[in-house]
């Protein structure tokens, strides 16, 4: 709770320098990134699954579709179908649902939307939610792709103000900003108490309009983008944070990126998503696998860094951290072990005056991890 107060009053950078002077215990790391790596292996394999394939591109005969993965959200899912389908638009828009093993009363909602002449309903055992992505991704017909979860909802007006700057602007991608609220459907008295504080707090994350930007945010929801994009990847299969392809394989894939001020998107934070039930869990460290392999994807794709996407990657390796945080210090020691040999070597010629990462960057070359815990803690 101080470490949120702090932040609020942009107090954290002090309490930090503070802290700092009072480390004695600094800790260079000596042992190498492979026996790091090992020892990572020990606690939860890696599965190796890259992004890249080949999908046959199909001819395009609506100009948005949307794909909805589903896997029991009987709760949810006929407030995020309702909210896409009534949308006032003039693009014409294709909702492809993936039943995705479904053990609950999701089936049978779906069943109610099956006769609409523009959703399609694809039944598949369990894949995961990258598997029921990739599923509608290698079928789909649209000439731009939006990802929408089932637990969430797009706002009045959403299509519209997406299409129409995809069509203005002819981006690969188009961003816009969302708001998050709180999930209700637990009952009780502390649980509406706590969603109503929840959601008192929050305010639209409203991007600027740019109609050539520089980057997007690395979600995938919110968003539309060209179809083509996903001729040669797909989302790595087996991974927790399979998202981590937006920012590290799709954006830079993009010639032209384009950002809406309009707030087209409703995120629920939903207790029973990955986010908020991985902790203390061993298959959190995907969060270093999975981009470790999107580093090696997209060095087959030929894919460059640029300022930018360096400084991304830095504020991954800040949020590897913060995800494993409920995890024994020796994993995270491990895993600043690899992300500093991948910055000492591999990026050892690069450089940021960002302030917000350029401490990341510092701490993960000097290799002391007492640094960079605290730092962590502070920011």
């Amino acid at each position: 709770m101080l470490k949120k107060i702090l932040y609020k009053l942009h107090l954290s950078q002090i309490a930090y320098v503070i802290e700092k002077c009072f480390l004695r215990k600094r800790q260079l790391c000596s042992i190498f990134a492979d026996e790091a790596l090992r020892y990572l292996q020990g606690f939860e394999k890696d599965c190796g699954s890259s992004c890249i394939c080949k999908h046959d591109i199909k001819d395009a005969d609506c100009d948005l579709e949307i794909i909805v993965p589903c896997y029991n959200v009987e709760t949810y899912v006929a407030e995020c179908l309702d909210s896409i389908l009534s949308q006032k638009t003039k693009y014409s828009f294709f909702v492809t649902i993936v039943n995705d093993g479904s053990t609950d009363g999701t089936e049978k909602i779906l069943k109610k939307y099956e006769e609409r002449n523009n959703v399609k309903i694809i039944k598949q055992e369990n894949k995961g939610l990258s598997g029921a992505r990739n599923t509608a991704i290698a079928q789909a017909h649209g000439h731009y792709l939006m990802f929408v979860d089932s637990d969430d909802m797009l706002l009045p007006g959403a299509i519209e103000s997406l299409m129409s700057l995809a069509e203005k602007t002819d981006a690969d991608i188009v961003d816009s900003g969302h708001i998050r609220f709180a999930d209700r459907s637990k009952k009780g008295v502390k649980n509406r108490v706590k969603s109503f504080l929840y959601d008192f707090m929050q305010r639209p994350q409203v991007l600027s309009y740019n109609e050539n930007s520089s980057g997007v945010t690395g979600y995938p929801w919110g968003k539309v983008l060209k179809k083509e994009l996903f001729h040669r990847v797909e989302f790595p299969k087996g991974y927790w944070f399979e998202d981590t392809l937006v920012w590290m394989i799709l954006e830079p894939m993009c010639k032209r990126k384009a950002t809406t001020n309009a707030v087209t998107f409703l995120y629920r934070m939903n207790p029973s998503s990955i986010s908020h039930t991985a902790n203390g869990k061993l298959k959190s460290i995907d969060t270093l696998y999975v981009t470790l392999q999107l580093l090696r994807d997209r060095e087959k794709l030929n894919i460059e860094f640029n300022q930018s996407q360096y400084d991304m990657l830095l504020q991954q390796m800040r949020n590897n951290y913060c995800r494993l945080l409920s995890l024994n210090q020796q994993i995270r020691q491990a895993v600043f072990i690899i992300e500093s040999d991948i910055i000492s070597r591999t990026f050892s010629r690069w450089n940021t005056n960002n302030p917000s990462v350029r401490p990341i960057q510092d701490i993960l070359r000097s290799k002391d991890y007492c640094l960079f815990d605290l730092w962590c803690k502070w920011h």
